[in-house]
C-alpha cells in the first residue's frame, strides 16, 4: 500500500512539472514573439526617425534657400 502511494505521490509530482513545463515553455514563445515584435517596431522608428530627419533637413534647406533670395516687394517689378 505504501509503495502504491509513493507511487501516485511520484506520478502527480511528475504532472505538475509536466505542467510547470508547459506553461514555461509558452512563457518563451510568447516572450520570442514580443522580442521579435520589439525588433521590428526598432526598426521601424528607425527607418521613420530617418526620413523624419531627411524631410526636416530638406525643409531646413527650402528655408534656408527661401532666405537667400533677394526679396522683391509685390508691385515693384524686378
Amino acid at each position: 500500500m505504501l509503495q502504491i502511494q509513493a507511487k501516485i505521490r511520484e506520478a502527480r509530482a511528475y504532472e505538475r512539472e509536466t505542467a510547470l513545463y508547459e506553461k514555461y515553455t509558452q512563457d518563451v514563445v510568447k516572450a520570442r514573439r514580443c522580442i521579435s515584435q520589439s525588433d521590428k517596431l526598432g526598426e521601424l522608428a528607425n527607418e521613420f526617425g530617418e526620413s523624419l530627419a531627411k524631410e526636416e533637413k530638406e525643409a531646413l534647406w527650402v528655408e534656408i534657400n527661401a532666405a537667400d533670395e533677394p526679396h522683391v516687394p509685390d508691385g515693384h517689378g524686378g
